[in-house]
This record gives C-alpha cells, sequence and structure tokens, in this order.
C-alpha cells in the first residue's frame, strides 16, 4: 500500500531499522515517531516461536506484551492509532472457533503473554484495535509459513488433531484498511471461513499443486512425547463476527487464495 513504511529489526533495504526488544530504551521508540509522524501503526511483529517463549520469558514478555504496550502508548501520545496483531492461541482449544467475547484461556506462555497484551492495551489506550489471526499464509520472503514448509517439502510429520481457521495474508491486510477507515477498535477477529486440520490444509495444498510426497500425520500428543514442547490448543481458529458486521468484506477460499497468491 502507499504511504507505508515498514520497519525490521535488521538493517534491509527499503525498511527503518527497529528492534521491539529496544523499545524502552530512553527516546528509541520516540525516535521512530518522531522521524516517521505516522498517523497510523501496525504492530506486527511477535516472538512467534511458541516452543521458544516457554524457556525465554524475558523476551516472550517484551516482544508479545510489554513491547508491543510501550508502543501503543507512546502511540497514543503522537496521536497515532495502534493496530496490534493476537492469537487464537489465548484460547485452550477445547471449543473453537471462537468469537471475539468468547472466554480467554491460554494453555502457553506464549498465549498468556499475549493475552494479557491484549488486557493491558485495551485497558490504557483507548482507540487501540487488535485484530486476532490464525495459521496466516502468503507471501513470506523469509518463506516460514507452514504452506511454505508444505511446498518446500520441510514437513515430515504433521499433527491431525490441531484445527484452525487458516487466513491470506493479503485478505488480512484489506480488512485491516477497511477497518482503519472506520476507525474501528477493540478486538476484531481476521479468519478464513473454513475450518480445518493441519491434515487437510496439507491435503488441499497437496492436491493443487499435485504434490505426492507422503506426510506422515499423528495426534500432537504422540508427536511430542519425545521432546519438551509448549501445549498447543487443539481446536481453536475464530469465528468472523465483529469484522461482517462492521466492514463488507469476505476472505477467500483457501484453494482461491493458493491460486491468488502462487499461480
Amino acid at each position: 500500500y502507499e504511504n507505508c513504511i515498514g520497519t525490521s529489526s535488521k538493517q534491509k533495504t527499503g525498511y527503518m531499522k527497529y528492534d521491539m526488544k529496544r523499545a524502552f530504551e530512553e527516546g528509541y521508540t520516540e525516535f521512530l515517531f518522531d522521524t516517521v509522524d505516522p498517523t497510523h501503526v501496525f504492530i506486527c511483529t511477535g516472538f512467534t516461536w511458541v516452543d521458544g517463549c516457554e524457556t525465554r520469558d524475558e523476551e516472550c514478555e517484551i516482544m508479545n506484551h510489554t513491547g508491543p504496550l510501550h508502543m501503543c502508548k507512546i502511540a497514543q501520545k503522537y496521536n497515532c492509532k495502534p493496530i496490534w496483531f493476537s492469537t487464537d492461541y489465548v484460547f485452550d482449544g477445547l471449543n473453537g472457533p471462537y468469537e471475539e467475547d468468547a472466554l480467554t484461556a491460554p494453555l502457553n506462555k506464549y498465549g498468556n503473554a499475549k493475552k494479557f497484551g491484549e488486557v493491558n492495551i485495551l485497558k490504557n489506550v483507548e482507540d487501540a484495535l487488535i485484530i486476532r489471526t490464525n495459521m496466516v499464509f502468503g507471501p513470506d520472503p523469509s518463506k516460514k509459513n507452514f504452506v511454505w514448509q508444505v511446498l518446500t517439502h520441510s514437513i515430515t510429520c504433521g499433527p491431525n488433531d490441531q484445527f484452525g481457521t487458516p487466513v491470506y495474508s493479503k485478505d488480512i491486510a484489506i480488512a485491516c484498511k477497511k477497518l482503519i477507515n472506520i476507525n474501528a477498535t477493540g478486538i476484531v477477529h481476521i479468519s478464513g471461513n473454513e475450518f480445518v486440520s493441519r491434515e487437510e490444509f496439507v491435503k488441499k495444498i497437496q492436491g493443487l499443486f499435485k504434490i505426492k510426497r507422503v506426510i506422515e500425520f499423528k495426534q500432537t500428543n504422540e508427536i511430542n512425547k519425545k521432546r519438551e514442547v509448549a501445549t498447543r490448543p487443539l481446536k481453536a481458529g475464530l469465528v468472523n463476527k465483529r469484522v461482517f458486521e462492521l466492514i463488507d468484506w469476505q476472505p477467500l477460499l483457501i484453494e482461491d487464495a493458493l491460486i491468488d497468491w502462487l499461480l
């Protein structure tokens, strides 16, 4: 989109350097706002390695809770609207997919940090918009999202009992632009409409791209029994309730999104 400036914790051409881990250094975050003078700030960064969050507590907190909260507070001082991205991992995965007002009950430190990020941002920054997403796929220079892992054959085994509502990153961007145009606030879910397991998602990808490589699927507890990992919500995912009430928007079906992106 026009009139957007991206940031990166690493030095990259076309990006301003900003490292959320340094958010609390005196004047560091303020310098970003002084330089750019933004009307809106989209806080997309986070420490999303769920297993790593279990042992790297400080990084988990600053990247997923206190750092984004600090940036939202600074944005408020600059009369800039903050938009922060959260996750379906704030839920326990027993009764998904979930609407915005469902009770949060995270099962791991990543989800817990995100939960308290939501609570404290809403408490302290009146006009903040929090977008919950899950299973995001789409253009990714680092090729780390789930679809890329399937296409590059980096997945050999996956869970068949983890469910979600995959969403195309382009659809998230379209919805976000419409939401900020009406100055939406509070928590809004932006997700796909298809509630599928990881196995079903893989089969859609393989079917479209005619990939014959076999991926083994097991229950999560079988995959994890030999290693220490964070507990995952199994039947999570999100319901697009508020977003449909607020704007005219529909996410693409998974196959249509993959075609739009890659074919």
